[in-house]
């Protein structure tokens, strides 16, 4: 703890005899050193502190046994929050208003007698800005009791459980996902293929982010072997790699990915602690035991209030709220900026994780469970889940369909090769196609791999046709396609013949029948303008997309 002459001598020569007439002490010195030492020998005097503490008001010594019960020091934004903050004053502002007579709050009354210091002192390996109480003054305060450390299982009522088809739960579902999107990286055209699954881009975006994070991605945004290993141990051990790491992220930012906020300028937060803080106090809650969302918002805001921002960060973090464009700046932003990230945080990164369940009831309250997987967060393994994955069935048409139960990595390797017609959460679904077989050999990889993959992971051995389909493809390539054709009928060969005989034969493709030919796209107009030359009328009905 800071001593008083360190306090003392950060201070000016006339602030220090506002401090020697407010105690009522006879100091003096020719100069500023010599004033601050003989202050220094003066308040700590027993008999001088006594009679000039039993001359504060109430408020007053009621901040001081709470800073005796801290240990002397808080964060300054904790401290100000209950007490009150400083005006910022030059020496001139301050010699005119004369804010020790007049002061706004519990903290200028203190400030400017002495009994606090402002600075800046490590804690936890960080700097703090911190207000504290002069080392020689603790001993001189009031005995007060230790401070009760307050336990959250005791604090919070727990909730009644709702129905068990209204508790929401992730699951498993994030391994799944991270196999479709490192299945799409790999392939390119990401943001095209994963249209087709029903979660929106920004979700996929969000997990990449997370994926990046945690090194599964390479320094070209690709799926790297990590990622690979991570696919191949089982779902439950994969998803319990997944929470551990994300726990201990050091780069893993979610307050820059929180909906609805903007961070802006070059300030930088540390997540780790922030993420720390929260899990500590979640993770001594038991599972499977429902807690209203806003008990533990206001149990945050009343024992860890700083979890996210702490002293300088309430006035230089730039974070605007994107509904209003407001800038949140001090401690009174503190209700529009931590309760949504608590929020998000439990709703969102532990619900995707398969840490908490969610329950949104009929108001728009949120209640929430720990699972208990969240007990096995420092350890790497679930209990649960060890059912064996289930197998793939490839079709005879080339249509391979698998559930969220098949193994990720079957999956991520069998996409390579097909169409993707259904991205789950339940059901995926692939089809093989000339043009998918194609790109996978353009890629260096080959049926017989694909082959392998089927009946390595499939329920039986594929269909004999598809066998047989996929043997003459890679022999002959594409002996089969499928067109949509505009075809022109007619009543006689003889028209079709005139109209073959006019400057309408450019848009004329192959002849069908006698009375019959295809029209090529773009050719329709032309076509029906030379058959009005030769006298006849039609009438065009178009089947498939106009070109």
């Amino acid at each position: 703890m800071p001593e008083l002459i360190y306090l003392l001598h950060a201070h000016d020569f006339s602030f220090l005899r506002v401090v020697a007439d407010l105690w009522a002490v006879p100091a003096s010195g020719a100069d500023k050193r010599a004033f601050v030492l003989s202050l220094t020998e003066l308040l700590p005097d027993p008999a001088v502190f006594a009679e000039f503490y039993e001359g504060l008001p109430e408020h007053a010594t009621e901040a001081l046994k709470a800073l005796k019960q801290a240990g002397g020091q808080m964060p300054w934004a904790r401290f100000a929050r209950k007490y009150g903050d400083l005006r910022p004053m030059g020496q001139g502002k301050r010699n005119r208003e004369q804010p020790w007579h007049f002061p706004v709050s519990t903290a200028e009354m203190l400030y400017y007698r002495a009994l606090i210091g402002r600075e800046f002192i490590r804690v936890d390996d960080e700097l703090l800005e911190t207000v504290y109480v002069p080392e020689e003054f603790i001993p001189l305060l009031p005995d007060v009791p230790a401070k009760e450390v307050t336990a959250i299982q005791n604090s919070l009522n727990p909730c009644k459980a709702p129905p068990a088809d209204k508790q929401n739960e992730a699951g498993l579902q994030v391994v799944n996902d991270f196999c479709t999107l490192f299945a799409a990286l790999r392939l390119g055209d990401a943001q095209k293929r994963l249209k087709k699954s029903p979660k929106p881009w920004s979700y996929w975006q969000t997990l990449q982010s997370l994926g990046d994070a945690l090194g599964l991605l390479d320094a070209h945004g690709l799926p790297g072997d990590l990622a690979r290993a991570l696919l191949e141990r089982s779902r439950s051990e994969s998803l319990a790699w997944l929470a551990h790491n994300w726990a201990n992220a050091r780069n893993f930012n979610e307050l820059f990915l929180l909906p609805g906020f903007r961070c802006e300028g070059s300030w930088r937060n540390r997540p780790l602690p922030t993420r720390r803080k929260l899990l500590d106090l979640l993770l001594a809650l038991p599972a499977d035991t429902w807690y209203k969302l806003a008990d533990f918002i206001a149990f945050v805001e009343e024992n860890e209030p700083d979890f996210l921002r702490q002293g300088a960060d309430y006035e230089l973090w730039m974070i605007y709220s994107e509904s209003s464009g407001t800038l949140l700046r001090g401690t009174d932003s503190w209700q529009a900026l931590e309760p949504y990230f608590i929020k998000d945080f439990i709703t969102r990164w532990m619900y995707w994780l398969g840490l908490t369940r969610i329950y949104h009831d009929s108001s728009g309250e949120t209640y929430f469970a720990l699972t208990a997987r969240a007990e096995y967060l420092d350890g790497m393994m679930s209990s649960t889940d060890s059912a064996q994955d289930e197998p793939l069935i490839a079709q005879p048409d080339g249509k391979i369909l698998m559930t969220d139960k098949t193994a990720p990595i079957a999956r991520y390797q069998v996409a390579r090769f097909a169409e993707w017609l259904e991205l789950g959460p339940k059901r995926y679904s692939f089809q093989l196609t000339p043009a998918s077989l194609a790109k996978a050999t353009q890629s260096g990889l080959s049926t017989r791999h694909l082959l392998s993959l089927l009946r390595k992971y499939g329920k039986s051995a594929p269909p004999p046709t598809l066998l047989k389909a996929l043997n003459r493809w890679q022999e002959h390539g594409t002996e089969a396609s499928i067109e949509t054709l505009t075809i022109l009928r007619l009543k006689s060969p003889e028209t079709l013949q005139a109209l073959k005989d006019s400057d309408a034969n450019t848009w004329l493709g192959e002849s069908l029948s006698p009375v019959a030919v295809i029209v090529k796209p773009g050719g329709v107009e032309k076509v029906q303008q030379a058959l009005a030359r030769l006298g006849y009328l039609s009438d065009f009905e178009i089947q498939g997309p106009k070109k």
